[in-house]
């Protein structure tokens, strides 16, 4: 969202390859301030489309972004740079964006329930944008970003086109992708390859350790675990019970008397 009283800042000259002007519109940028902790914040919003584009250079998708960058003539150093996108799959940034970390939230109600319309902004206390710039980005298909086509959509929408976007060589992508189906399939990790003669060596070993260890009665300390817990559980039922019936018995003996709310009454009243 951005404020329609806002001051416009100065035009940026646009770098992107000359085939972008008929399908990416320029950035818009504009000048805003709040006060944060009592002290006014100035900064500045740019939002526009970003290129996506394959290995060929044909475009692939426009990727939303919105940035808000602190105006501090006085800076001697460079801010810290936040880029902040929402859990997904298939969520923009708007939840961080409008209710958490932006110069700017939505008014919600005191217990944080959602107040009725009309809806209005309001300037966020709790805004990061002191401490750092804040980038937001929608991922593709989401907000405001978009995929030219279906097909190229469906390549962002995978583990493939997580790693290809990584760059990664082919060894890389080869050890990614047995990373990720080894984490998906909870399997144990392999045991590090060994030259082509010495790797039936290396299994052998392997299985006949595991076979000893299962003929060595190492589960056995399972075993005694399990009698220990369930022969404490009978034993603390059975004072339970003891503790019980004694003071059953006790309470019989002392025979105490039952007074009812009129006996009770008569007696508070009785002259």
């Amino acid at each position: 969202m951005t404020d329609p009283t806002a001051t416009p800042a100065p035009a940026t000259t646009s770098t992107a390859p000359a085939d972008d002007a008929h399908q990416l519109p320029e950035p818009v940028v504009r000048e805003h301030s709040i006060t944060v902790d009592g002290k006014p914040l100035a900064y500045t919003t740019t939002t526009g489309l970003m290129p996506i584009r394959d290995d060929k250079g044909e475009l692939q998708a426009r990727l939303f972004f919105t940035y808000y960058q602190v105006v501090d003539a006085d800076a001697t150093e460079p801010r810290p740079l936040t880029i902040a996108f929402n859990g997904g799959p298939g969520s923009a940034s708007v939840w961080l964006h409008m209710g958490g970390l932006a110069p700017r939230r939505v008014a919600m109600l005191e217990d944080g329930g959602m107040p009725k319309p009309p809806f209005k902004l309001v300037d966020n206390e709790y805004t990061w944008l002191p401490e750092t710039d804040i980038v937001f980005v929608d991922p593709v298909d989401t907000g405001y970003s978009r995929a030219v086509s279906d097909e190229a959509g469906k390549k962002m929408k995978g583990q493939q086109g997580d790693i290809a976007a990584a760059n990664l060589s082919s060894a890389g992508i080869a050890e990614a992708e047995q990373a990720i189906q080894m984490t998906m399939k909870k399997e144990e990790i392999k045991l590090p390859e060994q030259a082509p003669e010495a790797a039936p060596g290396v299994e052998a070993a392997a299985s006949e350790e595991i076979a000893g260890e299962k003929k060595s009665g190492k589960d056995e300390p399972n075993l005694f675990f399990a009698i220990c817990a369930i022969l404490a559980f009978l034993v603390v039922g059975y004072m339970v019970f003891a503790l019980t019936a004694q003071y059953l018995t006790t309470w019989e003996k002392q025979q105490i008397p039952v007074v009812g709310f009129r006996e009770l009454d008569q007696t508070l009243h009785k002259k």
